[in-house]
């Protein structure tokens, strides 16, 4: 009984110390990082209907990706409505508190459960809490991720029970605590599924688990199926890789303990003692279920490491081809059981040893390696939090605000659903902006443009918030003097106090715009415009606008724009479907995605080549070197006739390609060119496959795409597009600013209902409406009750509507909405039949 005594006291007193900021915060709030902090205004907010579109961690709104949370925000709400708990209260109570709990409580069950003694489970509850991993987790505020780290433990417990002995009572358990990681991570639930599958590999019924599987789907559909349909789980590329194999077998999170985003650390060598306890556990240790306990650290021992070292470019593959499994791209999630399996086989070779001086040793060890933490050197929530900011004063209490925060949101930063705090580093990815800077290094140098104020004025902002950062070094204090005197010498630009600067007349977040540019070309267009917001403007060529959306618009609600582009650009921009992606291809070039446009953009740069071109949204190959090459093979295509199309561009002059389809051969030299050519040339096809081929014959190029397309549909694209030059009319770019455009902007009565709810009722005109929310094609324009119009992508980054003067009732809505509450009513309906039939069985049970 002393025995417990002392190793529940040496649990307990590394709690009070390592989390006492959960005890005394004093004036210093308990938000760091990932942490939501809400104002007493912001949490009343909480217990509206949750919303599928956020502004909270996206500028100007995106899908809201962590819909599985809204349960937990509603009681985050209700806490503050029933005992006016302020949002820190709230923070230890739902999240923190429980965390720690459930990751001690739930350890220890798993430990008992598999009849470990005594020091074996202390061992490993101690380790499970006190690791890198887990404590960086709370340092960094992410309380969600912290929850569910907790729960873990519980649900593999639960699960793997169920799957050794399925039952009504078995399978109850394991679908409530799986379904309460969901709610907090379902990334963890997850893994908790593929754990306990490997647990019972070879003895599980795959029929009960299909049924616990099919039920907790059912009551997750309230956020499944809102992101399906508003392509929420989509994949991307993978490019986040924290970490190696030298930091899973050292249990060391590659970020300790400075918690510096981007900063990434080996484990030092005294880290490595872990894994020689663990290594003397497998070889010494012993257990009914070693090689099981073995297999599983072995197995999470592969995954944390992620897409690096042996076999991660299976892992990667993984993570870029298949929906949700993106969510791994940083495998650090891996480290739940990484850490369990790890502590049970130190345990192991504790009782195997069986000293308490050899216990005590081992206790005082790991203790040492997580000093930091104990002397409170961390830099985020366990040491305190952040203290507030008198900055919120100037734009609490007003309404419809957007504030730009320098050089990045502030975790106090004063933010409803109304009133939006934007992070100007995220800000500079807006592509408008973007197309200012020249790289990725100083992104704060397209406020030297003579456009940039009038950017921002177009997009909504009214504040710029200028906030140092402390403890800056000597390079940092000269950015920062440098991001002031941008600031402050703008005469656009006024003065409120030291750290605040206002926009004086920012557009409302609606207004309206008489015409239509539809730019065949870049943004260099901009250069060429009088005034930005006077007239909406779509990229034919940025990927994100299908031209055929303009059928049936008025002639001169639009105008057509060739910027330094001819005919068949516009032509080609009707055949995307056909395009096949760079990353498609097989390839030994640079690839860059869409996303890493200022990178590709600074590569050209440093080659002597400005561009401000779009790349269909699909990403881009560079080639420097002579004979390098990419390839792709065509299946799957009717004989006849095709066009072969390619779009590339010369970086050096000139640059020359030698193109093969099948048997035959093309070589073309081109000058060097800001722009992208095309090159076609009619084929003839017949057979099953066809390889096509592109060879770098001299100097740098860049590829985009290439298509085989139908002759058919070629001829019917050259004809639309001419179609649609007789009816739009078309000028050339830099004929714009001389011949003008007759077009302003003006203000448009509405009314905001809700983040996806605008009504604008009769405005009895025939305009184009500007929405200044983040671009996504489930904003629609409704009509009455049937009609349904969708959006357009406005300079490549928000959001356009065309409507006319007979149109009446008119609302614009994000259709995600609509798709969360169906997801709502089929998890409702399925937590429905699932007490029924539970309740039927139990009443046969009791007849029986």
């Amino acid at each position: 009984m002393k025995s417990r005594a002392v190793l529940f006291l040496a649990i307990l007193v590394p709690i009070l110390i390592v989390f006492k900021a959960f005890i005394f915060s004093g004036n210093r709030s308990l938000v760091y990082g990932d942490a939501p902090y809400f104002t007493s205004e912001g949490l009343e907010e909480l217990l509206s209907e949750p919303s599928s579109w956020t502004y909270r961690g996206n500028n100007f709104g995106e899908v809201n990706n962590l819909l599985w949370l809204s349960p937990l925000m509603l009681l985050y709400g209700f806490l503050h409505l029933l005992f006016d708990f302020g949002n820190e209260l709230i923070l230890i109570v739902l999240f923190y508190i429980p965390s720690i709990l459930a990751a001690l409580v739930g350890t220890l069950l798993f430990t008992r459960f598999l009849k470990l003694s005594i020091k074996v489970q202390f061992i490993t509850c101690f380790f499970y809490v006190f690791n890198t991993f887990y404590l960086l987790i709370v340092d960094g505020g992410q309380v969600g991720i912290a929850l569910a780290y907790g729960l873990f433990p519980f649900a593999l417990l639960y699960l793997v029970k169920y799957l050794n002995n399925p039952s009504l009572n078995s399978f109850l358990l394991a679908l409530v605590w799986i379904s309460l990681v969901s709610l907090a991570d379902p990334r963890y639930a997850l893994i908790a599924i593929i754990f306990s599958i490997l647990w019972n590999f070879w003895s599980f019924d795959p029929k009960k688990l299909l049924l616990l599987l099919i039920a907790l789907f059912g009551i997750n559909m309230y956020w499944v199926f809102p992101l399906i349909k508003t392509g929420g789980l989509t994949t991307v590329s993978s490019g986040m890789q924290l970490i190696n194999f030298k930091h899973g077998l050292a249990v060391f999170q590659p970020h300790w303990p400075e918690n510096t985003f981007g900063v990434i650390t080996d484990p030092p060598i005294y880290f490595y003692g872990i894994f020689g306890l663990i290594l003397l556990g497998v070889l010494l240790g012993k257990h009914g279920h070693k090689h099981k306990i073995i297999s599983l650290y072995l197995v999470s021992l592969f995954l944390i490491k992620g897409g690096s070292g042996f076999l991660g470019n299976y892992y990667s593959w993984i993570i870029n081809n298949f929906p949700f499994a993106v969510s791994f791209r940083d495998s650090t999630k891996f480290s739940a059981p990484l850490v369990l399996f790890s502590g049970i086989l130190i345990g192991l070779l504790i009782e195997k040893i069986n000293r308490k001086i050899f216990l005590a040793a081992v206790y005082l060890y790991l203790l040492f390696l997580l000093s930091p933490a104990i002397w409170g050197l961390m830099n985020g929530v366990l040491s305190g939090g952040l203290n507030d900011t008198d900055i919120n004063n100037v734009i609490r209490g007003k309404t419809g605000t957007r504030s730009v925060w320098f050089p990045e949101k502030y975790p106090l930063a004063y933010e409803t659903v109304d009133n939006q705090a934007i992070n100007a580093k995220e800000l500079v990815d807006l592509r408008p902006i973007a197309s200012m800077n020249a790289g990725t290094y100083d992104k704060f140098n397209f406020l030297h443009n003579e456009k940039s104020s009038e950017w921002l004025t177009l997009l909504g902002i009214n504040y710029l918030v200028i906030n140092k950062p402390e403890n800056i070094n000597n390079n940092q204090r000269e950015e920062w003097n440098n991001l002031l005197d941008l600031i402050s010498l703008n005469k656009e630009f006024r003065a409120v106090s030291g750290e605040i600067y206002e926009i004086t007349s920012p557009l409302p977040r609606l207004y309206a715009a008489d015409r239509l540019l539809i730019v065949v070309g870049g943004d260099e267009i901009y250069s060429e415009v009088p005034k930005l917001a006077d007239q909406a403007v779509v990229f034919v060529e940025d990927g994100k606008f299908d031209p055929r959306l303009l059928q049936g618009k008025e002639k001169g609600s639009a105008v057509l724009i060739f910027s330094g582009k001819k005919d068949i650009d516009l032509e080609m921009s009707f055949l995307q479907e056909y395009f096949i992606s760079p990353n498609n291809l097989k390839y030994n070039w640079g690839y860059y995605s869409s996303d890493d446009y200022l990178l590709w953009k600074y590569q050209l740069l440093i080659r002597d080549l400005s561009t401000l071109e779009y790349d269909y949204g699909i990403g881009t190959l560079l080639s420097t070197n002579k004979n390098e090459e990419i390839s792709y093979n065509f299946t799957g295509l009717n004989d006849g006739e095709y066009v072969l199309a390619i779009r590339q561009m010369a970086v050096s002059n000139p640059a020359t390609s030698v193109i093969t389809l099948d048997h035959q051969q093309w070589v073309t030299t081109f000058p060097k060119n800001s722009k992208f050519d095309w090159f076609t040339v009619p084929v003839k096809l017949s057979g099953e496959e066809h390889l096509f081929s592109l060879q770098n014959g001299e100097g740098s190029q860049v590829f985009n795409t290439v298509a085989l397309i139908p002759k058919e549909e070629y001829d019917k694209a050259m004809t639309l597009a001419q179609t649609y030059k007789d009816h739009f009319g078309s000028i050339g770019g830099n004929e714009l600013a001389l011949e003008g455009v007759n077009s302003n902007w003006r203000e448009i009565p509405y009314e905001k209902i809700s983040p996806t709810w605008y009504k604008l009722g009769n405005p009895k005109i025939t305009t184009w409406i500007v929405l200044t929310d983040s671009f996504h094609p489930m904003w629609q324009l409704k009509r009455g009750q049937v009609d349904q119009f969708g959006s357009f992508p406005a300079y490549s980054a928000v959001n356009a509507f065309y409507i006319e003067d007979d149109w009446r009732d008119l609302e614009i809505v994000f259709g995600g909405q609509k798709e969360f509450r169906w997801g709502v009513y089929y998890s409702a309906l399925t937590i429905l039949m699932l007490a029924i039939v539970f309740l039927y069985l139990k009443s046969l049970d009791r007849y029986n």
